[in-house]
């Protein structure tokens, strides 16, 4: 017994999808302005990351060896690319730009998803729910890292 006489293609489906009507508040939950806002959020924040992680590896340098004669951060730079190279200053960038990337776009997914859900369209937050919904997106992901 055949069910299907065709292949169906995506075009023979659309028609079904007003039947897949999603609630208001899931609309405004998975909206693609949303998607946008944590997408920025989480290249921002690898991009500043990635900027300023060698005075990070400078820092740790400064305080893990005692023996440097160099105190001040542009020296410890200098040492570091003559006695390693270049590359030695973005050591361990990968392991951290993938979480920090991946806890930041989930926060200010979060973030916007609640304030398009409980504040509205067109409206402006106070700044009282936007401590609020900045407080539950950050336990929003501490409770995904404590259980990952």
């Amino acid at each position: 017994m055949t069910v299907f006489s065709k292949t169906a293609s995506f075009n023979d489906m659309v028609p079904l999808l007003p039947a897949l009507d999603l609630p208001v508040t899931l609309k405004m939950l998975f909206s693609h302005r949303n998607f946008v806002h944590a997408l920025a959020g989480a290249v921002g924040s690898v991009t500043a990351m990635t900027v300023f992680f060698p005075l990070d590896t400078a820092r740790t340098r400064l305080q893990v060896d005692d023996k440097r004669k160099a105190k001040n951060t542009g020296h410890i730079l200098m040492d570091i690319i003559q006695e390693e190279g270049v590359y030695s200053l973005y050591r361990g960038l990968l392991p951290v730009l993938s979480s920090l990337y991946c806890s930041n776009f989930l926060y200010f997914y979060t973030f916007n998803g609640l304030k398009a859900v409980f504040v509205g369209r067109g409206e402006a937050s106070t700044s009282l729910q936007d401590l609020l919904f900045g407080y539950l997106a950050g336990n929003a992901i501490s409770a995904v890292i404590l259980f990952w």
